[in-house]
């Protein structure tokens, strides 16, 4: 329920961005492969909660967030291929994603994300997208370049997106021992679930290296008190089992 309070209040962004109807019918259609994919927003709804954020500003930098994250999601699914919900995907997901990407910035200044702290966000999502370059030319996977994607592209990313989330709360120092297990073991069972040949091509030693590394994660995630952690627990432990 409160992923969907967050995705209208996007589509409300975008109305009152007056974008052409095309682009409009384009982005709110990332916003739904994002949504279908789990980025939906309601973990970022969770984790928004936990940090006593006053109202306004918490529907702020939950939207403002699922903006960035359906943006990471487009750019992701272009490299893979995967963008089967545009028409062209090669010529409008990138100007999809400049798009989102442009808002969610914006709305997190709004919601009183000091300059600082996004500046900091911004030099990480620099650093992560760097290694999807890394990604698209590896041909051989191994357990350890496995975990560097994953602690890259990953964990430092969504560590950075709970920094500004969690920006200016007592919450805001903890955000890496929560966003950093969360989404390195979610980067493995995501794999998992769609078979992705990152996983599939290791070798069977390999295999289990990874999984035992994401089982510690999650193990980490079930020692934390903060209720959106013990939510993605419940979430992945089924799949890592």
């Amino acid at each position: 329920m409160s992923g969907g309070l967050l995705f209208q209040r996007a589509l409300r962004l975008l109305d009152e961005a007056a974008l052409p109807a095309e682009a409009s019918r384009d982005v709110v259609a990332v916003l739904e492969a994002a949504r279908k994919s789990g980025h939906g927003g309601q973990v970022i709804y969770e984790l928004a909660t936990v940090a006593e954020l006053p109202r306004d500003t918490l529907l702020t930098r939950s939207t403002g967030l699922l903006l960035l994250t359906a943006a990471a999601n487009v750019c992701d699914d272009l490299m893979d291929g995967d963008v089967t919900y545009l028409e062209r995907p090669v010529q409008l997901a990138p100007s999809a994603q400049m798009l989102l990407q442009a808002l969610g910035t914006a709305v997190m200044l709004e919601g009183g994300v000091p300059a600082r702290t996004l500046a900091a966000a911004q030099r990480t999502f620099v650093r992560a997208a760097s290694f999807s370059h890394v990604e698209q030319r590896t041909t051989d996977w191994t357990a350890a370049r496995y975990k560097l994607l994953a602690e890259e592209t990953g964990g430092r990313q969504w560590t950075a997106y709970l920094e500004m989330l969690w920006a200016g709360t007592p919450l805001e120092s903890h955000a890496a021992a929560v966003a950093f297990p969360m989404a390195c073991a979610g980067y493995v069972a995501e794999d998992l679930r769609s078979a992705d040949r990152r996983f599939t091509t290791l070798t069977p030693s390999e295999q289990e290296d990874v999984l035992a590394w994401a089982r510690a994660h999650l193990a980490a995630l079930a020692e934390s008190p903060l209720r959106p952690a013990q939510l993605v627990h419940a979430s992945l432990a089924p799949v890592l089992a």
